[in-house]
Formats: C-alpha cells, structure tokens, sequence
C-alpha cells in the first residue's frame, strides 16, 4: 500500500494479489479520499471481494505524509 497527501486529500494506491496465487498477478487500484480508511472502503466498494489490511506486509508514506506525522494516519488500520 502506498499514500500520498495533495490537497487536503490522502491518495492510496493498493495491490490486489490474485486468488490463490503465487504469481505476480493482480490489480493495482488507486483511489482519494479524505481518510485512508475512507478510501480504502472506496476501494472494497468498487471491487469484487472485501479489502483485507490484515495480510497488509507494508506501508510506503509520501514524505509529506510522514513528515506530518504517521500515528493518525497508521492508527487507523492497526
């Protein structure tokens, strides 16, 4: 998952790996909004299956975002 702020909005981009895949295949989603949570509902709506952070193996933050400090935006989905 990565997130990047611009305009008082958080950008989320998100890999979907396939079902029961080994193989690099997948979708990339991206997607705004004013929470990562919020977003990240917006993602699961558009989609076909549920957006699961528990499997979640990393976070990439845009500088700006970590610059402003992660513990609300971390704290979310933690």
């Amino acid at each position: 998952m990565g997130v990047a702020e611009a305009n008082g909005q958080y950008r989320v981009v998100l890999y979907i790996p396939g079902p029961g895949t080994r193989l690099v295949q997948g979708e990339v989603v991206t997607e705004t909004g004013k929470t990562i949570n919020d977003v990240v509902e917006r993602i699961g709506m558009n989609l076909e299956t549920n957006v699961d952070l528990l499997h979640l193996k990393f976070a990439i933050f845009d500088r700006k975002v970590a610059e402003n400090g992660l513990k609300d935006s971390v704290s979310g989905f933690m």
